[in-house]
């Protein structure tokens, strides 16, 4: 059987103008545990998606992500994100990666 092969009707590729960070929204993790996500997109002059919307699980990784992405795009940043209610600006990396070995639980600003 010889079939003809046609193409398909090419979609017309929008630019992104925006890439929108936003967050925190409640969520559940892939253990089903309940966690913050920040979602990233890149978006048109109309804020709409143009590509795949990303979640992450940590404000810093969420920046991150769309300034890398904006950067790419030569797009604007357009940032709506709230700060990560669990992290403690003051704690280092190499702070927390130590009390994760002993086994101490990181101390929390009093309210």
């Amino acid at each position: 059987m010889n079939r003809r092969m046609t193409a398909k009707p090419r979609r017309e590729r929008t630019t992104a103008a925006l890439v929108v960070v936003t967050g925190p929204e409640p969520s559940t993790d892939k253990d089903g545990q309940p966690a913050l996500v920040w979602q990233v997109w890149a978006a048109d002059a109309d804020r709409n998606p143009v590509s795949r919307v990303y979640k992450c699980y940590g404000c810093r990784k969420a920046r991150v992500l769309a300034a890398v992405m904006a950067d790419e795009r030569g797009a604007v940043l357009v940032d709506e994100t709230k700060d990560d209610p669990n992290q403690d600006p003051r704690r280092t990396a190499r702070r927390a990666y130590l009390l994760r070995q002993i086994g101490a639980k990181p101390e929390r600003k009093a309210s």
